[in-house]
């Protein structure tokens, strides 16, 4: 399977895009319109229309004459963005593993039939709305913890894991329980050709938890609107409450705030109670009650509590009296709380829970809810950048900015600092205007792209910053650690500095807390595996000043090995004697004692006429060695440490590349991943699916995320492509002598699972030092042995090279193959896949030793 390259609308399958472009000319907001002339489209469907009345959409597809590139004209990158993120939501949500867009709940239902249907064995509390929803489950499930019962908790989307959306007894469910879920519900799906999408499949596993568990609650988080919500398959809630509705999801789930209501109004059930948030419309309450009177559902409706102190809520209902503490701020928890509180006691007054006013009020007090007025004070994190406290607000639509500057307001601060990110497609002159004032100073920055969410893209932060002009000062950032920084740099007593804009935002900051956290306390290697961070490992955060030791200046022992992707030749480029670089089909990578690189051409460039995948990766990785040439011969070894920047050597190879793309009419893309190896750490810049991993005693220290805008669609640079160098991750990891660096394609880790390839590795080491030992004549006595430090000088990199190449090459070529990541990934977006990913494969191995001929040291300053 090709990746995609960025010239038209991007799916697994152009039909299933088409739908999708089709769906999103028919939305409100005249920016989702596409014009005709750009996708060929056939004639429209209403969106709205067919959630109302659920359709099977039959398969169309793109019109025999290539649609010019997405990206001639730039204000379509916005619309591209938006287009996107519609086409995965509802792929996520909606689009069955066969390509059917159905939007039904049989394949829910059948899903839990096949599971015994573990949410008839519960008692369920069902949330629906636009805002508030998290907070209303968090308050709801404190409480029934706090009086006794056993509760499990889905939100959804996660916060920082995927894991994190499934809840029991307050604590997020380990990664291997996950992975437990989610395989036994993949396998019940494909066994049974239910063809569950992605989403059906996470609903799936956590009702497989919970039912693993034998839990007394349920508290059940709506994940998308609400009639044909997966959740919605339950059949007997024990509860239903509806939050505060406005206007989000608009292209998808209606054209106007009632049409969403109806939507959400969805999850009542006949003979349920329902509990309805207070409502800022009265069209909106309107249009609540009338659909629980005609579903036959008992209603009440929720009156504001009132603070009579700060942080303490005093609630009138129905002749009862509550007084409580919360810990979570802002005006509108008075709301939040009032709401959780109002169907606790229906539910106590239904005799479904026993419950004394002491233990409701604790329970109120002891509710977290990261991520929403949430102030951080870490010490560790924030003192390295030199900010007392900062605000994270998850805050992404008008209702929540709104409450947003209300509280910060409040607070009688001279001027708000603000960091802030959000998702493409929403709507940033509306956040601006109610978030920014004249004497506020904003450092606009992108997330990193969500685990297990490729639909989601962060908006540029060029594009925020344009909306913020408002502003005494706007700045965009490279990233949220140099936000951080200069944010630091200027907040005073009197200021507030606020993280917000997205909860992808906020799940990029709070990794960050921990890491600093585990860096005051241990080294990386000392972690164990349970420990490690699993996602935006930027272990440059291990390392702080603090913890540095004596400085070593070490080389690469180096092996390369590589394969072409089977049964398609790549014609070999002419000329080839010219380059400093090394051919594998669409691959290219080169290899020094101080740097590696490898690029990976998009053979998604292979239909289009005159396209050269191959040449365009292996120009990027000889100029990047040309670049690098050019900095050892003109810098000073001792000046070294500050010029090696992977970053700027790959944005200097891209301008040549692109320089000769122009001259010589070349079009492809790549991605890339550079290595430089400077005195005792690595300096990594990765952009898209390569991929380096660092191992230690037959373990990770460091393993790099690959970058995806969607499933299948890397970052890459070149032809019609909006990524740059300064999007590539950028990592610092510090070596020892005898560690272990891979640096591979995607056709490597496609392939080849992480403990596959330390399998691999360990199996070269075991074989060769025993080979060693055994013909080790040096007189040793009494049994003694090296340790594996010293057994590595022993250990030839081309041997370990080898193995992984020709594994990873067995597994590509094998269409049977019962598992691969690529495998697996594929079946997460709810496709099907089977067998390994045919693909070129490049590998190269480095082992660190000792420099015996290190650089000489600055000389001293000149009297």
């Amino acid at each position: 399977m090709s990746k995609y390259r960025p010239t038209k609308f991007h799916s697994p399958d152009n039909g299933r895009a088409t739908r999708i472009a089709r769906f999103a000319a028919t939305t409100t907001a005249s920016a989702y319109l596409y014009p005709m002339s750009i996708l060929r489209m056939q004639p429209q469907v209403d969106i709205h229309a067919l959630i109302t009345n659920p359709l099977h959409v039959p398969r169309l597809a793109f019109s025999s004459v290539s649609p010019p590139p997405l990206f001639c004209l730039s204000h379509q990158r916005d619309l591209y963005f938006k287009l996107q993120a519609l086409y995965w939501t509802i792929n996520f949500f909606l689009f069955t593993s066969s390509g059917i867009m159905n939007f039904g709940l049989e394949r829910i239902h059948s899903l839990l039939e096949a599971l015994n249907r573990p949410d008839e064995h519960t008692q369920i509390v069902h949330v629906a709305g636009t805002n508030g929803k998290g907070s209303v489950c968090a308050y709801i499930s404190s409480v029934l913890r706090t009086c006794g019962y056993t509760v499990g908790r889905f939100n959804s989307p996660h916060l920082i894991e995927p894991r994190d959306s499934i809840n029991v007894n307050g604590q997020a469910i380990s990664q291997s329980l996950y992975d437990e879920a989610f395989a036994h519900v993949h396998q019940l799906n494909t066994n049974g050709a239910i063809g569950a999408s992605s989403f059906e499949c996470l609903v799936g596993a956590a009702f497989y938890v919970f039912g693993k568990a034998q839990l007394d609650f349920v508290v059940l988080e709506v994940g998308l609107g609400g009639l044909l919500d997966a959740t919605n398959a339950i059949r007997h809630p024990a509860m239903t409450v509806i939050t505060a509705i406005g206007l989000d999801h608009a292209h998808i789930l209606g054209h106007t705030i009632e049409e969403i209501a109806s939507a959400k109004a969805g999850i009542m059930k006949p003979g349920c109670p329902v509990v309805i948030a207070p409502q800022d419309t009265s069209s909106v309450l309107a249009t609540l009650t009338h659909h629980a009177d005609r579903t036959g559902s008992p209603y009440t409706l929720v009156q504001p509590s009132e603070f009579i102190q700060p942080n303490i809520c005093q609630l009138d209902f129905d002749q009862v009296h509550y007084t409580y503490p919360i810990r979570l701020i802002g005006d509108y928890q008075r709301m939040n709380s009032a709401t959780a509180v109002t169907a606790l006691d229906w539910m106590y007054r239904l005799k479904l829970i026993e419950m004394t006013p002491e233990q409701l009020a604790t329970g109120m007090q002891e509710t977290r809810w990261p991520g929403r007025l949430d102030w951080v004070n870490d010490p560790v994190l924030l003192d390295n950048y030199g900010l007392k406290q900062i605000l994270v607000d998850g805050a992404h639509n008008p209702p929540a900015t709104v409450a947003l500057r209300k509280y910060i307001d409040s607070l009688d601060r001279k001027r708000v600092v603000w960091i802030i990110g959000s998702t493409a497609g929403k709507d940033l002159h509306d956040m601006m205007k109610q978030l920014i004032r004249k004497e506020d100073v904003v450092y606009a920055v992108s997330f990193s792209l969500p685990a297990g969410m490729p639909w989601i893209k962060s908006s540029l932060p060029s594009d925020i910053a344009k909306e913020a002009h408002m502003a005494q000062s706007v700045e965009c950032c490279t990233g949220l650690d140099e936000a951080l920084v200069k944010a630091g740099s200027i907040c005073t007593e009197n200021d507030v500095a606020v993280l917000c804009g997205s909860l992808y935002l906020v799940a990029d900051l709070y990794p960050t807390c921990a890491i600093h956290t585990c860096a005051a306390k241990k080294s990386v290697a000392a972690i164990s595996p349970q420990e490690k961070p699993r996602t935006n490992l930027n272990v440059i955060d291990f390392f702080h000043p603090s913890l540095s030791s004596t400085l070593f200046h070490y080389t690469l022992n180096l092996g390369v090995s590589g394969y072409p992707k089977a049964g398609k030749p790549v014609e070999q480029l002419d000329d080839s004697n010219i380059y400093s670089s090394v051919q594998v089909g669409d691959d290219a990578y080169f290899k020094r004692q101080d740097a590696l690189g490898v690029a990976d051409g998009v053979g998604g460039w292979r239909s289009h006429k005159g396209a050269n995948p191959a040449l365009y990766s292996r120009k990027l990785m000889h100029y990047a060695q040309v670049e690098l040439d050019r900095i050892k011969t003109n810098v000073r070894p001792q000046q070294l440490q500050a010029k090696a920047d992977p970053v700027q050597v790959l944005e200097s190879a891209y301008h040549m590349t692109t320089l000769d793309a122009q001259n010589e009419g070349i079009v492809g893309s790549t991605t890339a991943c550079i290595v430089i190896l400077c005195q005792d750490e690595l300096r990594i810049a990765n952009l898209g699916d390569c991929g380096v991993s660092v191992i230690r005693r037959n373990d990770y220290i460091f393993r790099s995320e690959e970058q995806q805008h969607s499933f299948n669609f890397p970052y890459q640079l070149g032809t019609a492509s909006f990524d740059s160098p300064n999007d590539a991750q950028q990592f610092t990891v510090k070596i020892e002598e005898g560690d272990i660096v891979i640096l591979g394609s995607d056709g490597l880790f496609d392939n080849l699972y992480d403990d596959e390839i330390l399998e691999e590795v360990q199996n070269c080491i075991d074989q060769q030092t025993t080979t060693t030992t055994n013909n080790n004549t040096d007189g040793k006595n009494n049994g003694e042995k090296e340790d594996q430090n010293s057994m590595l000088h022993h250990i030839a990199p081309q041997t370990i090279s080898d193995a992984l190449a020709w594994r990873a090459k067995i597994v590509s070529e094998d269409p049977d193959n019962p598992s691969s990541p690529f495998q697996v990934r594929a079946m997460h977006e709810g496709l099907y896949y089977q067998g390994g990913k045919a693909d070129d494969i490049s590998v190269i191995v480095a082992i660190v030793k000792k420099d015996e001929q290190p650089p000489e040291p600055s000389p001293p300053p000149l009297p």
